[in-house]
């Protein structure tokens, strides 16, 4: 109620158009994950958030073709920066992770527009060596009304009788698992899901490509494959040392999977106090020509010499047409980032 009384004020009062001359910039790179048909089943309420309809991607898609926006790949993207002319507008579609359904739902409808997109994968849920916990933990709370575990010492104990309880549970749960490294989070992910009998990793198995999948969609000029790190988790958690391990790590798997090099970089969970110059430095140094963050602003030609922090945006099924002109000319990301035009740290 409080979004929708929010959109609607700021189109009455027409700022986006003051914003768009100062905040649009050259572009954007919009951020997807899912792309799966609603089946009306609740059973992923709580990673909605990250899934949209073919119908919407398509909306979307129509929406940057309409507004007379050159869909661009990840080099194309460069080019463009580094000519420091530009007399258009461009956009560049991500999906994070690497989810199946980027390959059954997505990609045909790259292919009936031919235009081009990118995927970033996750290199250790292709080789069960990390899981999707998010999702392992959305079924414990969709299938349980009482949650007991004990970690560290501690007893925890949810009420997940009604769907309120389930939301508390989830945050408080995933506050748990989201800071951890890699040991940290076999154990205490483990502790929890073998409780219950929940195998993580099967459920990652049915939720992510294959090789062979991300083989043919390498294979099409119009798909970037780029790494993701290895487990996904928050970075600046890390040792410097397991920090390289993950970004370079997951380069050379896929480099060794694809037999071609792998060029572009996103930072899992990439936002403020999440990632910081330490890691960019890192991406940097690993030899990637460009790497992603999920910092909320537009793209501007000053973004050239920052192409180891490039802001992204996400998109929700929710984010319409107005609220696109919003995000679109700046208005939106210029208020979360106290005016600042260039966002990079």
């Amino acid at each position: 109620m409080l979004r929708k009384l929010l959109l609607k004020l700021l189109d009455k009062s027409r700022f986006y158009t003051l914003a768009k001359p100062f905040y649009s910039g050259i572009g954007h790179i919009l951020i997807f994950h899912r792309v799966c048909p609603d089946n009306g089943i609740e059973k992923s309420i709580w990673c909605k958030g990250i899934e949209v309809t073919p119908a919407y991607l398509e909306m979307v898609i129509k929406y940057f073709l309409d507004q007379k926006y050159e869909v661009v790949s990840l080099d194309q993207l460069v080019m463009v920066l580094n000519s420091k002319k530009v007399d258009k507008k461009y956009v560049v579609f991500t999906f994070d992770d690497g989810y199946v359904d980027n390959f059954t739902f997505a990609y045909p409808i790259f292919k009936k527009y031919n235009i081009p997109f990118t995927i970033y994968i996750t290199s250790g849920f292709i080789d069960r060596q990390a899981i999707m916990w998010w999702h392992s933990l959305s079924d414990l709370l969709f299938d349980n009304k009482k949650i007991s575990f004990e970690l560290d010492n501690k007893k925890y104990d949810f009420d997940c009788s009604t769907i309120e309880g389930k939301e508390r549970a989830y945050l408080n749960i995933g506050f748990l698992l989201r800071g951890c490294n890699e040991s940290e989070l076999a154990d205490k992910a483990g502790k929890i899901f073998n409780l219950f009998k929940i195998d993580a990793y099967k459920k990652t198995d049915e939720l992510v490509l294959s090789w062979d999948q991300i083989k043919k969609l390498n294979k099409d000029p119009l798909v970037t494959i780029g790494a993701h790190t290895i487990n996904h988790l928050v970075l600046k958690n890390l040792s410097g040392a397991d920090v390289k391990k993950e970004i370079l790590g997951s380069k050379t798997m896929l480099e060794s999977q694809l037999n071609y090099e792998i060029k572009h970089f996103a930072y899992p969970n990439g936002g403020r106090g999440e990632v910081e110059k330490r890691e960019f430095e890192i991406a940097k140094e690993s030899g990637f020509i460009t790497a992603t963050t999920t910092r909320s602003a537009n793209v501007f030609l000053e973004h050239r010499n920052h192409l180891e922090c490039l802001p992204r945006f996400d998109m929700a099924e929710g984010i319409g047409h107005k609220e696109l002109q919003f995000l679109t000319s700046g208005l939106t990301h210029c208020l979360r980032n106290r005016f600042k035009r260039v966002i990079t740290l």
